[in-house]
């Protein structure tokens, strides 16, 4: 499995979805479009670092019928990872109450990510909390 040093850190992660609801269904279909990250952060102990200003990028295509496609670059960054991450984000969706799970072939980064779907994108967020780090990880993927 692959090594996420706040993950692993963490005596325990909290999933916390950050979203509005929306009045419109959320199906498979109508969220079939190209995805890219725009925003990408982490705060740990209230030291606030942007991802993609770091040189991290997220492009996620949603296909109709379920499939996915699509990349995850995370850069070494200090406090998240000691390696480079480069995924690639071929799988599965599927979407239930408006909330997007990802399953990929390959043990990724975000595979457990749950993304709330709501305004043309889909947001997620992880709470990280452990003996010494607390912060929260947010992505947030824009259609194109």
């Amino acid at each position: 499995m692959r090594t996420r040093t706040v993950a692993r850190g963490a005596a325990g992660v909290i999933l916390s979805l950050v979203g509005a609801g929306c009045s419109d269904p959320v199906t498979p279909e109508s969220l079939v479009g190209v995805y890219q990250a725009t925003e990408f952060t982490i705060t740990l102990n209230n030291a606030r670092t942007d991802l993609l200003a770091n040189g991290a990028s997220v492009t996620l295509e949603l296909k109709s019928g379920g499939a996915t496609a699509g990349h995850f670059l995370l850069p070494v960054t200090p406090g998240v990872t000691t390696t480079a991450v480069d995924d690639d984000l071929t799988g599965t969706y599927v979407v239930n109450n408006g909330i997007v799970r990802l399953t990929q072939a390959a043990d990724t980064y975000i595979k457990d990510f749950l993304f709330v779907a709501a305004d043309n994108q889909l947001r997620a967020s992880q709470v990280i909390q452990s003996a010494d780090v607390s912060g929260n990880l947010r992505l947030v993927l824009t259609r194109q």
